[in-house]
């Protein structure tokens, strides 16, 4: 009777419907190994759970059906934010923001679910510590390109603040992502394993083991390795003040609102600083600060100008501007240098759906209504640097600052990053925070100073290690004032990029591929 009770219990626990809560559940935890949480065991613990709810079964659609609610919890709680910016600042009626909404998250579920659905198919399962943490990375690394890519929510920004960040500056954040899901899969697949198993192959599972304890005290270990000289001599300084405006979004392009817009950063960006005597060598204005088209603001730019010069200091700003070319007008999301700096960036990584929309010119010819969306037109891929006091400071500009190769392209032979953003979109979500501490990761990887400038925050300061040095709070009307230093030398990623990791799983999922077929024949 106690066996026949013990059975009965165990069936009831393999209910769908109570496994697929379960999956669930586990994505929710998944979102909270980031910020602004930044419970980063939680995501072991969520990947975990899921790889021992698929591991062992058999059943292609039941797999499948898990996949989709463990990605469905992942991002229905990681990336809600986007409902704050299509309903909230968007003007979207709600009857049509909540599905937009679910379509995005949707995007990203799919996805997620195709890697479980190929990872069953093709029987990788027989060889999961090969194979699930290669298609995993993998399949991250397809985010960042498909349909123009949104990188967002790689496993690996959760452990920016563990042991495992000391493989950032070599692999990046994809090297975190794989040694997590290596971590997470070694711990569920010696939970499932059935004693016998260990005792028939006791190597097997001691080499797992050893394999994680190692990639846990390596990445350790590494964290304390210098891979850029860090030059701390005053010549190498930049004294930097950062304007938040804090313009509420909604605010922000109103006709009424731009005397007042240019007036706060210009006040902040004088009176402030000549009651400090200017001690700033760089003075920073985030995203579109400037609420006009770069050519309607030359006057205000040149005035900005003339008071820079003369206090030999330098002002860079966000702004929009627009060129006719070939009788058509391509609108730019832009950032320029005044003062004693000089440059003029524009930006390449467009919002998909925010700043481009896909499609619009072949769907606007079957659908007018298709015609009203306006694309901004993405800078050329050959852009020089901002030049600040004789330094190189390579801007990024809000969305290009997720992609891990994209900027560890451009960092090449630069002494200080920078990036702008206009985090009010989101508002007091989780997004801006989640942003930042996608730009620490970059500052981490590249070995670089990065000085981060926004309308409402997070605005701060990060170093080369990662870790911030000097931030102010969200949604004040402030001035943060902090030092970034020049580095020397580069990362093994800045050199190498994301090659090496995604080419290791690749080899990975081959040999897995090979033993399968060697296998079934």
């Amino acid at each position: 009777m106690p066996v026949q009770k013990k059975t009965k219990k165990i069936r009831k626990l393999d209910h769908p419907w109570l496994t697929h809560l379960l999956c669930l559940f586990a994505g929710f935890l998944f979102a909270l190994g980031f910020a602004p949480y930044q419970l980063w065991p939680l995501t072991i613990v969520s990947m975990t759970i899921f790889f021992t709810l698929i591991h062992g079964q058999q059943n292609l659609k039941t797999v499948t059906l898990r996949g989709f609610w463990y990605g469905f919890g992942i991002f229905a709680h990681g990336i809600s934010w986007i409902f704050v910016s299509i309903y909230t600042y968007g003007g979207t009626p709600l009857a049509l923001a909540i599905p937009m909404t679910l379509g995005f998250i949707g995007l990203f579920t799919a996805l997620l679910t195709l890697q479980i659905y190929l990872y069953q198919k093709f029987h990788f399962a027989k060889y999961p510590i090969l194979t699930f943490p290669a298609l995993w990375v993998l399949f991250e690394w397809t985010r960042s390109w498909f349909l123009t890519g949104c990188p967002w929510l790689f496993a690996g920004y959760a452990f920016i603040d563990s042991p495992l960040a000391g493989f950032a500056p070599i692999s990046g954040v994809y090297g975190l992502s794989f040694a997590a899901v290596f971590t997470a899969t070694a711990i569920a697949y010696l939970i499932t394993s059935r004693r016998s198993s260990i005792q028939t192959q006791p190597s097997l599972f001691l080499l797992q083991i050893t394999c994680v304890i190692l990639i846990w005290i390596g990445g350790a270990l590494l964290k304390n390795i210098e891979w850029v000289e860090i030059d701390t001599s005053p010549a190498s300084a930049t004294k930097t003040s950062i304007v938040q405006g804090n313009i509420s979004q909604d605010q922000k392009w109103a006709p009424h609102m731009r005397e007042p817009t240019k007036l706060r950063y210009k006040m902040y960006s004088t009176q402030e600083l000549t009651d400090s005597e200017w001690q700033a060598d760089l003075v920073l204005w985030p995203e579109a600060a400037i609420p006009l088209l770069y050519h309607d603001a030359l006057n205000y730019i040149d005035e900005m100008d003339e008071v820079f010069v003369q206090h030999e200091a330098t002002l860079i700003s966000g702004i929009l501007s627009m060129d006719l070319i070939d009788d058509r007008y391509h609108y730019r999301n832009s950032i320029f240098a005044v003062g004693l700096g000089s440059g003029f960036y524009h930006k390449q990584k467009l919002v998909p759906f925010g700043e481009v929309y896909p499609f619009t010119e072949s769907l606007q010819e079957f659908i007018p209504f298709f015609g009203q969306f306006k694309s901004f037109t993405p800078g050329k891929k050959i852009q020089q640097p901002l030049y600040v006091s004789g330094k190189k400071i390579m801007p990024y500009i809000c969305y290009e600052v997720i992609y891990p190769d994209f900027v560890r392209h451009y960092a090449k032979d630069t002494d200080i990053l920078l990036t702008i953003s206009n985090d009010g979109w989101f508002g007091r979500s989780i997004g801006p925070l989640q942003h930042f501490e996608m730009a620490r990761m970059r500052a981490l990887e590249n070995g670089r100073y990065m000085i981060r400038g926004t309308n409402t925050g997070v605005t701060g300061i990060i170093d080369h290690k990662g870790q911030v040095v000097a931030q102010i709070p969200q949604f004040e009307e402030t001035v943060l004032r902090g030092t970034a230093y020049s580095a020397k030398g580069s990362t093994p990623f800045t050199h190498f990029g994301s090659r090496p990791i995604l080419t290791l799983c690749w080899i990975l999922l081959l040999i897995g591929l090979i033993r399968i077929v060697r296998r079934q024949g």
